[in-house]
């Protein structure tokens, strides 16, 4: 019998077997994509759950502690006493303070008052030293520091009287004619940056008082302490009397706005009013303003003209010039 190798026979198991493998195997497959189908959104499904599970079992538990923790807190508040205090030790503490306190300012004071006396010898010596205005100035500064002074009882005499007239004329002076009476006891006044042909701002060194009056009447117009006093009213006057000055003309082209009324209730055609220039004089008392204008005439020729008028500084007009 001729032998044939084991690779080339013809085995009957192999032959059974081959078509059972291959059969399993797609059996195989076929189950996997079943269970693959299905099986996987109940294992997500399943894995959600429990992790919900789990969260909601965290979220008791941390609630579960807040409220034991609250409960302890409010236990040691309830149960906690504050330490007892001593009301006695309280009261000699703020006495201690209060003690040292009325100390500093009884210190503080007495420097003051201990200054006070420094400054009124440095004065008393000085005037023993000077005459005249100088030594009226002196005067005047040491009744102002100690008006119950000993020193120069005939002399603080007069400085009593003067100071006595000084106040009367600070606060009655406003409105009378200037006291050139007083000159020879309130001093000679100096003239002051600001006067002018129409004011006069005067300076009292001796007594330290200032005043504006009004040259042509000679009436006082203020009276202040302070040398800068009557300069600031100045000020003041002055830039009230601008804005009262410029609500009479217009802000848009500069008219006056009265004047314009009136040349336009004077004319054949107000419609063709056309305003061309406005300018003026502050003559302190009154304005002069000159209105250029055009408008139509009684032959509807546009023509060119031109108003002057005295104003006052409120914007009526006193006068038709020209």
């Amino acid at each position: 019998m001729k032998c044939v190798p084991p690779l080339l026979r013809k085995s009957p198991e192999l032959v059974v077997t081959t078509p059972t493998r291959r059969s399993a195997g797609i059996l195989r497959i076929l189950v996997w994509a079943v269970v693959g189908f299905f099986g996987v959104p109940i294992i997500l499904v399943a894995i959600a759950k429990m992790a919900f599970s789990r969260s909601t079992s965290a979220l008791n538990a941390k609630q579960a502690h807040l409220v034991t923790q609250n409960a302890n807190m409010a236990g040691s508040r309830t149960t906690s006493t504050p330490p007892a205090v001593d009301s006695k030790q309280a009261q000699l503490d703020t006495q201690k303070v209060f003690e040292a306190e009325v100390e500093f300012h009884a210190q503080q004071a007495r420097r003051i008052e201990e200054a006070r006396q420094l400054e009124i010898s440095n004065i008393v010596c000085q005037i023993e030293d000077v005459q005249g205005e100088d030594r009226k100035v002196l005067l005047l500064k040491l009744f102002a520091m100690d008006n119950a002074t000993k020193e120069f009882p005939e002399e603080i005499a007069q400085i009593r009287k003067l100071v006595a007239e000084v106040n009367d004329f600070v606060r009655n002076g406003a409105g009378k004619e200037v006291p050139f009476d007083k000159w020879n006891v309130f001093g000679i006044p100096t003239a002051l940056e600001g006067t002018g042909n129409k004011y006069f701002i005067g300076y009292l060194p001796a007594v330290n008082v200032s005043f504006v009056s009004e040259k042509k009447s000679r009436i006082v117009l203020f009276v202040g302490y302070g040398k800068s006093s009557a300069s600031d009213f100045r000020v003041q006057q002055e830039t009230s009397r601008k804005a009262l000055l410029q609500k009479g003309f217009s802000a848009w082209d500069g008219s006056h706005k009265k004047l314009t009324e009136y040349i336009k209730e004077s004319m054949n055609d107000p419609s063709s009013y056309d305003h061309a220039a406005t300018v003026y004089q502050d003559m302190d008392e009154y304005l002069v303003v000159t209105t250029t204008f055009r408008g139509k005439n009684a032959f509807g020729a546009i023509v060119k003209n031109s108003v002057r008028a005295k104003v006052d500084v409120s914007g009526n007009i006193l006068e038709i010039i020209e």
